[in-house]
């Protein structure tokens, strides 16, 4: 019996049995001449599409199949998506999350060509996160595991359908109208709290821990960092700059992979923080390695490592420096490690003369949408027609 060279899903077929399906002599002739050895994702991707509009799914193939699965072992021993759950970053920790949770939906819906998927798949998927009561954030990440993981393991990638932009932009508009689903962002660490921290933390009899974990508000503060760039600081990174301050190189971020690293400058009255808390810890700022370490149980000792501190480490400063500075019958919610991060940017957004641009320069933002997001309640509080509701 002659197989159809398109898999139909709604069959349920077994794994084994969707490979029967490139028994279709027009897959491999196709494939007979690609040398996958050297082929990249993003030419494999551009030859699935091609022959699409041929009629051909290609993806039948074990051969396309095993360079899939070759893309993807790359890609994930290339983020540490292999290392403990302990040492991978938050970044992979949620990608492999998002997408685990998508691969174990199609496998119980009899799906099982989740690389590529097809796009009836991912917009069937999506309309049961939202109706399963997912957030829009979820949402979001959902789209963006998706399309990370095609990309990656050189398939096209469906969530660039219009189709599929269309659904997520009329999902989110649902969830805010009729869940009023509106995203929280963490609490903002303004400047009040800094200088809270700074009469707390910053007196002389203070331990290691307390001018370590100062120094690190301080440098959060200052440079807009996020909590894995704060924790990969090194002190080869500051470059002294007379009696002026420094200039922190920030080799990697988030946003930037290009090799070119950003830089912020920090002036010396906060540069004394760092430093007080090197000297404390046996150190100076010409020594090399990581800038913040551990500290003993009771405050007063360092331990060393070669590792940097966990990002979750760095949120418990975060939720001590809360404690300190907030009344303990606040409502609110604890500080994040993003915390001084928006704080910071909040500070700038009410301050005389600086514009959105400078703002994005300074969080090291691509776009408006994050800094706008941000100051969103500033901009309500500060907003002219509060001037209109003021002397009546």
């Amino acid at each position: 019996m002659k197989l159809p060279a398109i898999i139909d899903h709604s069959h349920n077929l077994t794994h084994s049995e969707v490979i029967a399906y490139s028994l279709d002599p027009r897959v491999e002739s196709l494939l007979s001449g690609i040398d996958f050895s050297i082929i990249t994702p993003s030419d494999q991707a551009e030859l699935i599409r091609m022959s699409r509009m041929r009629g051909i799914d290609i993806t039948t193939s074990p051969t396309l199949q095993e360079s899939i699965k070759r893309f993807i072992a790359e890609f994930k021993n290339r983020v540490g998506a292999l290392d403990s759950p302990k040492d991978r970053s938050n970044t992979v920790r949620s990608l492999m999350s998002n997408w685990n949770v998508f691969v174990k939906w199609c496998e119980s819906n009899g799906i099982y060509s989740t690389l590529p998927a097809s796009i009836e798949t991912v917009e069937n998927y999506l309309n049961h996160r939202f109706n399963s009561g997912v957030s829009k954030h979820s949402l979001v990440m959902d789209q963006w595991a998706i399309r990370r993981f095609h990309r990656e393991g050189g398939c096209p990638d469906p969530t660039e359908e219009q189709r599929i932009k269309g659904l997520v932009s009329k999902l989110k508009r649902d969830l805010v109208f009729v869940h009023n689903d509106i995203t929280q962002q963490a609490t903002a660490m303004r400047k009040s709290a800094m200088k809270t921290l700074v009469q707390k933390w910053g007196g002389e009899n203070a331990t290691l821990k307390q001018m370590r974990d100062l120094a690190m508000m301080v440098l959060a503060y200052s440079t807009l960092l996020r909590g894995s760039e704060l924790a990969r600081v090194k002190i080869e990174h500051f470059e002294i700059n007379s009696k002026r301050g420094a200039v922190l190189t920030i080799p990697v971020s988030k946003t930037n992979h290009s090799g070119n690293p950003d830089s912020v400058f920090i002036i010396e009255r906060q540069m004394i923080h760092v430093y007080r808390y090197l000297a404390a810890d046996g150190r100076s700022i010409t020594d090399k390695g990581y800038l913040f370490g551990s500290v003993s149980s009771n405050g007063k000792k360092s331990i060393r490592r070669i590792k940097p501190l966990t990002v979750q480490s760095i949120r418990h400063v975060f939720n001590e420096a809360w404690e300190l500075t907030n009344d303990n019958n606040s409502q609110g919610r604890p500080f994040t490690a993003h915390s001084a991060r928006i704080g910071a940017a909040q500070d700038l957004r009410i301050t005389d003369g600086v514009k959105i641009q400078d703002i994005m320069h300074a969080g090291r933002w691509t776009n408006e949408a994050m800094v706008l997001r941000y100051t969103r309640n500033i901009d309500a509080e500060e907003s002219s027609s509060v001037l209109l509701q003021d002397g009546f």
